[in-house]
């Protein structure tokens, strides 16, 4: 085992982590959501695709809006545009799995104002749906 995204200490061979919670949008415009991966990461972005906020929990059937898949550090960067408004929450969850260590996972976002960054600090939220609506 070792220490690895954000101090978890996790069996570094196997193993999947999963984030989420709501990215507010600093000003309105059109986003680069971005991720590369060793081995696999999935983003969900919206109410119905990372979580639905009307019936709670994760939508099984969900299909991400972008992955990335790489080995040995060799990570594809995959990014999809998302449309987003200032000040609205919108529902945020990577998927990000790791087999036969190493691993590696990095997302970011750019936008109007927004640097391509992974420093989400005043960004994203860890809040239920219900306090949004």
């Amino acid at each position: 085992t070792r220490s690895t995204n954000g101090g978890i200490v996790v069996n570094a061979n196997n193993f999947t982590l999963v984030y989420s919670g709501f990215y507010r949008a600093p000003a309105t415009g059109t986003y680069s959501l971005c991720t590369a991966a060793d081995n696999r990461n999935e983003i969900f972005f919206g109410d119905g695709n990372a979580i639905d906020c009307f019936g709670g929990g994760v939508p099984t059937d969900a299909t991400p809006l972008a992955f990335s898949t790489g080995g040995n550090f060799v990570n594809d960067v995959n990014c999809t545009d998302v449309d987003l408004v200032a000040g609205r929450y919108y529902p945020l969850r990577n998927v990000m799995g790791d087999w036969q260590g190493p691993s590696a996972f990095t997302f970011t976002i750019e936008g109007p104002g927004v640097s391509q960054t992974s420093d989400f600090t005043g960004s994203v939220y860890p809040l239920e749906c219900g306090s949004l609506f």
